[in-house]
């Protein structure tokens, strides 16, 4: 959905107009970059009809639904927080920042009765995706830390009176 033109700087293409105003290391301005729009435009596409009012963008409403699952907030502050946040624009779309509500937060609510529950996992699914990270509180990573410091004692002769060796691969 664009905005009306009074909001809006018509002479700058979109792309270049985000690039320069919005830092590239926010959150949201990389997981754009990461979500495949093109899945989620070809999987809720049949969903949209040719005859009578024209639909909302695909990526507006599936950015509103996953802004309102991340940030864990009402759909009446999912739309709030859009108004005033550069980066939730960016993320669900937009070619300029808008100084307009582009919907209702009523719509949101349709919008996830229409696409059902599956479709509203996807959603998630194609924009949060979980990483295999290890954390300095996992017990995995601290038995390998200990293990490198055991080895390299043992090969100087350092004798430890305790290495933890028989309890540690417990962890």
């Amino acid at each position: 959905m664009n905005c009306r033109i009074l909001h809006c700087i018509p002479s700058i293409p979109g792309d270049f107009f985000w690039k320069i105003f919005l830092g590239w290391s926010h959150e949201l301005y990389r997981l754009a970059a990461l979500t495949d729009w093109a899945l989620l435009e070809q999987e809720f596409g049949a969903l949209y009809s040719e005859n009578g009012r024209p639909g909302l963008p695909i990526r507006l409403m599936a950015g509103f639904s996953c802004l309102t699952h991340a940030f864990k907030t009402s759909d009446e502050e999912t739309v709030r927080r859009w108004l005033e946040n550069p980066y939730h624009q960016y993320f669900c779309g937009e070619e300029y920042f808008c100084h307009e509500l582009p919907i209702d937060p009523s719509l949101l609510c349709r919008f996830r009765k229409r696409i059902g529950e599956k479709s509203s996992e996807l959603i998630l699914q194609v924009t949060v995706q979980e990483k295999a990270v290890a954390y300095p509180t996992d017990a995995r990573l601290f038995n390998r830390s200990r293990q490198r410091l055991v080895r390299p004692a043992r090969k100087h002769g350092v004798r430890l009176w305790q290495s933890y060796s028989r309890l540690g691969h417990l962890a």
